[in-house]
């Protein structure tokens, strides 16, 4: 049997990692580029590579239950400070701030989907 695969997805708007349609920009912002896609709202970005543990509560165990809110930890690798928000080396730099989504995954069915 094969053992669950888990993805963790931090939500990051256009300016984020990835190659995203920038208006007046030389390169970014030129028209029929197909390097250069057009984004909204917000980008997923899996960041499974740096996650060390993962913990979800989804809210609501037995059927009869009432609903609870759920819950997420995710512990992260640090060690190369791409998760510090001060780290201007960081592909993640300007996007590490509170209230960002966070979706995770397991075996592709999305088990959680919220705000951190």
């Amino acid at each position: 049997m094969a053992l669950p695969t888990e993805k963790v997805e931090l939500g990051f708007d256009a300016s984020g990692p990835g190659n995203y349609f920038t208006l007046d920009d030389s390169v970014k912002g030129v028209l029929n580029n197909i390097d250069y896609v057009l984004a909204g709202g917000t980008n997923f970005y899996d960041v499974s590579a740096y996650v060390q543990s993962i913990s979800v509560n989804r809210g609501k165990s037995r059927d009869l239950d009432r609903y609870n809110a759920g819950q997420v930890s995710v512990t992260f690798d640090n060690r190369n400070r791409y998760f510090d928000p001060t780290y201007t080396a960081s592909p993640f730099y300007g996007q590490i701030v509170p209230r960002r989504d966070v979706r995770i995954s397991s075996n592709g069915t999305i088990v959680f989907l919220g705000t951190t």
